[in-house]
């Protein structure tokens, strides 16, 4: 588009080299388009059957473009560029959810091992403190309070875009 083709020799070009399921779409959406389809109509049915939020945008830029004119050169590198940010965005998100989880599993490991280190140096006062009520209801409560300390971590640290 850059170089002065116009949206159908694009199109062409899309299609040849992309790959599959895209090419069939694409393939498909310029066929209508030369039996004389409505572009606009065309393209919205593009969106409807690639239910994704960026294909949204791109076959709405598309549309646009083709009722109001206007360089869709610049206006494609600009929905590339979103998209990408978009990408990048989402892995940072995706990766500091992953973080805040492992941290949580490491603080929760270090807690077993620590208490896994003084039984095994000093027995005797632990296994007093285990059979005793306050200890037994002490450790349950340790644990449930955990268990319930990992969900609310994995429902705060869960990815919503």
């Amino acid at each position: 588009l850059r170089a002065g083709a116009s949206f159908l020799s694009g199109l062409d070009s899309a299609t040849n080299e992309a790959g599959e399921p895209l090419r069939r779409y694409l393939a498909e959406v310029r066929g209508r388009i030369a039996l004389g389809d409505d572009p606009p109509i065309v393209l919205e049915d593009l969106a409807r059957v690639v239910p994704l939020e960026t294909f949204r945008l791109f076959t709405l830029t598309l549309a646009v473009h083709w009722d109001a004119g206007g360089s869709l050169a610049s206006s494609l590198s600009l929905v590339a560029r979103t998209l990408r940010d978009r990408i990048e965005l989402d892995r940072r998100v995706r990766s500091q959810g992953v973080e805040a989880q492992l941290s949580a599993v490491w603080v929760l490991a270090v807690t077993y091992l620590v208490a896994f280190m003084a039984f095994r140096m000093n027995p005797e006062p632990m296994r007093a403190f285990l059979d005793s009520f306050v200890g037994s209801y002490l450790v349950a409560a340790a644990v449930v309070l955990q268990a319930i300390g990992l969900l609310w971590m994995s429902r705060l640290s869960r990815v919503r875009l």
